[in-house]
């Protein structure tokens, strides 16, 4: 191998080292990885400013946007009571929300369809006594396995679209996907809705179990009459700065909250004060602390005192990595976390201290500004409470479904019906999509702030440099090498055998890296090793795009497992134990069909 070559190789093993570790933000990670390799002389900054201008990533951004103001002004929740119905077995409920979810995801993006589900799907399970965690993980499945319905499901499928755009001269079409998408969809579906039902763990929602026993998560003191902590601050009373605790709130006696309480908030008789952390650090407190004293009361009625909310660190928050005194978060957000919970189990210990790590679940006491802070960011999926959208007039959904229909069949369409001399559809799918968002502009459904708000820099650095290392692969010569290899190990083998390398190699990478990383290193492989053999890649791109996808077996595989992750209060092995059967029979689809269709033997 030359220089440059294993150059290259060792920066995209320290990259998805990088990324299993976990101790960075991927979007640094990538362009870190794309920095060192321009550094190196392997790319140029051009080839990554032509990966960033790629359509098949604008298409990503158009879809986010457009999926974005559906969302908000579409009041999708309230035919969903009338659709799954309020009283079902859960079984049959799964059946109706995966189907559902599966049509949805196959032309949306995963990620808004799961975090609009999250709170219908919750306040269902409570109201008919079935566990979260029996319905959330499958949520996340039928997200994942509709996406691969159409070209246009899942970045995953676009990402690898601009990679063959860019490297062949095949064009990946929604007819590829179709079929095998169908059939993998429909696999999940009655499987998660059957045996797949009594694998997953059946544990008690965290709200239902805040109401059930306050004390698992604040110790409520009061301060009695002729206390001598009447009349001064919180800090010359010594409630600052405790090990292992801090005050979360204080009920006046007039009904009055006070969140996140600032060092010179006066105490008075009769407060109520409510302490977060760890509750045997409380029980010390009021036994050194003159004129605090446990309250008689046993329960707290939330709805009347406290904005419970609950909340997820998301993907690529600003919350990750720091801990909650760090970023400041009560005062950022004017709300108290009393409750932290990762893997399924509660977070003990002073909580201001705590490093909050990506799907931890954020038990909250809101202030009165709270939910309008959080929703200025992307920090935090609130998922408590149904998202009530502003929702436009029926005439113009109607003109804007309308417009949709029609853009979607120029694209559909051949421009051979409209005395067009080209190939393909009268639109490309980025120019109809454009023309959606657009639309979706005229009609006030999209505006400047909507897009800062859902649009994100991460996302295009993390996109832009998984084509990048795609395209040094290949360009350099280190995929010939990598597949010269590949063959030689693999002499003999059938193109069925090496059609299950390339998948196991792909599934491996998604379910302990990204989807994105996962295409971006096999796929200059596959191409290399199919011209090789002389064969069409079609089949071995199909195969690598159905891998990068088969995202069941961990949380970290794809960002919608992290976001049930938590409230689901799901620990890594219920995955595994979900998650492998399910890939198992999703493996066993997808090259079968594949290796009939293309003829592969073995």
């Amino acid at each position: 191998m030359e220089t440059q070559q294993i150059y290259l190789l060792v920066i995209l093993l320290l990259v998805i080292a990088a990324l299993v570790i976990d101790k960075a933000r991927p979007a640094h990670v990538f362009t870190v990885g794309v920095v060192l390799l321009v550094f190196g002389g392997v790319v140029s900054s051009e080839l990554f400013i032509e990966s960033m201008t790629n359509h098949a990533i604008l298409s990503i951004f158009l879809l986010i946007i457009l999926t974005a103001g559906i969302n908000e002004h579409f009041p999708l929740e309230r035919y969903l009571d009338r659709l799954f119905g309020q009283r079902e077995r859960p079984t049959w409920f799964l059946l109706k929300m995966g189907g559902f979810v599966t049509a949805l995801s196959s032309v949306m993006n995963n990620t808004p369809v799961v975090a609009l589900m999250m709170p219908y799907v919750r306040n269902w399970s409570i109201k008919n006594g079935v566990s979260p965690s029996r319905l959330m993980m499958p949520l996340s499945f039928f997200a994942i396995s509709g996406g691969m319905i159409t070209l246009i499901g899942t970045s995953t499928n676009l990402v690898l679209a601009g990679l063959v755009h860019q490297h062949t001269d095949l064009v990946l079409s929604f007819s590829d996907f179709l079929i095998p998408g169908s059939m993998v969809a429909l696999l999940t579906l009655l499987f998660m809705s059957g045996y797949g039902y009594r694998l997953l763990p059946d544990q008690k929602d965290l709200l239902h179990k805040f109401s059930e026993d306050t004390r698992q998560y604040l110790v409520e003191t009061v301060i009695p009459e002729r206390s001598p902590l009447i009349g001064k601050s919180i800090e010359e009373a010594g409630l600052r700065n405790l090990a292992g605790v801090y005050l979360a709130e204080i009920i006046r006696t007039n009904g009055r909250v006070v969140t996140a309480a600032k060092p010179n908030e006066i105490i008075r008789e009769g407060d109520l004060l409510f302490f977060a952390g760890d509750t045997q650090e409380v029980m010390g407190l009021i036994r050194q602390q003159e004129g605090l004293e446990l309250s008689k009361k046993r329960k707290l009625n939330i709805s009347e005192e406290f904005g419970m909310v609950e909340a997820i660190v998301t993907y690529n928050s600003l919350l990750a990595g720091k801990t909650v005194k760090e970023f400041g978060f009560r005062e950022y957000y004017d709300g108290a976390i009393i409750g932290i919970h990762r893997n399924g189990d509660k977070i003990r210990g002073k909580i201001g201290e705590t490093r909050l790590e990506t799907g931890d679940l954020l038990l909250i006491s809101s202030g009165a500004d709270f939910h309008k802070r959080a929703g200025q960011d992307k920090n935090l999926l609130l998922i408590s409470e149904q998202k009530k959208g502003e929702h436009i007039s029926s005439t113009r959904r109607g003109l804007f479904l309308a417009g949709v229909l029609a853009l979607v069949l120029s694209v559909l369409l051949p421009a051979s019906m409209l005395g067009m001399d080209k190939p393909g559809g009268h639109l490309r799918l980025h120019e109809a999509l454009f023309l959606m968002c657009g639309l979706q502009f005229a009609l006030g459904m999209m505006d400047s702030e909507g897009i800062k708000k859902n649009v994100s820099l991460d996302l295009l650095m993390i996109l832009a440099s998984a084509l990048t290392f795609g395209s040094a692969l290949l360009n350099s010569g280190t995929a010939e090498v990598i597949a010269q290899g590949f063959i030689h190990l693999s002499d003999g083998l059938g193109g069925m055998q090496i059609g299950l390398a390339l998948f196991l190699l792909t599934f491996l990478l998604t379910s302990f890296v990204t989807n994105i990383a996962a295409v971006s290193v096999v796929f200059p492989i596959a191409l290399v090793i199919s011209q090789d053999m002389g064969m069409s890649p079609l089949p071995f791109i199909m195969i690598t795009a159905f891998g990068a996808s088969a995202c069941f077996l961990t949380p970290m595989g794809y960002q919608t497992n992290l976001m049930v992750y938590g409230p689901g209060g799901y620990r890594f092995r219920d995955f595994l134990r979900a998650g492998f059967p399910l890939t198992l029979l999703y493996g066993a689809a997808v090259l079968t069909f594949f290796g009939w269709k293309y003829q592969l033997n073995w």
